[in-house]
């Protein structure tokens, strides 16, 4: 048969036993069909990660991460390219909570820009 007599070579074959090199690649799945030596798996059988670029529509307090972020092959979401900050990353990562009873977190303050010390003059809001 063809598989016992012949052996099979690009893309595919290669990608059995060879990774990309560089960590913002992955193994292009449409390059299966593709002729390449192990020295040409790189350029031939890999493509580069997508960047998240100018993603802009991180959530309430979430802040856009670097441009040259990588992200998933099946494309970029808020998880890989946003990160918390400010109001919304001190009460929900550090437990932050306001000085008095009185006092409440405002959902409204989550992507004001705040540190320690600043929380319940920037973050809180007097309970209704």
């Amino acid at each position: 048969s063809k598989s016992q007599c012949c052996e099979m070579d690009g893309c595919l074959n290669l990608g059995e036993h060879t990774s990309c090199s560089a960590v913002p690649k992955y193994f292009d799945v449409e390059s299966i069909g593709a002729e390449a030596t192990e020295s040409e798996f790189d350029t031939k059988c890999c493509k580069d990660k997508p960047k998240c670029g100018s993603w802009s529509s991180c959530g309430l307090g979430l802040k856009p991460k670097a441009e040259d972020t990588s992200c998933d092959p099946a494309g970029c979401d808020d998880d890989q390219c946003c990160e918390k900050f400010g109001c919304f990353l001190l009460s929900q990562d550090h437990q932050m909570t306001c000085n008095s009873a009185s006092r409440m977190v405002d959902p409204l303050q989550g992507s004001t820009a705040a540190i320690a010390f600043e929380f319940d003059a920037k973050c809180c809001k007097d309970k209704p």
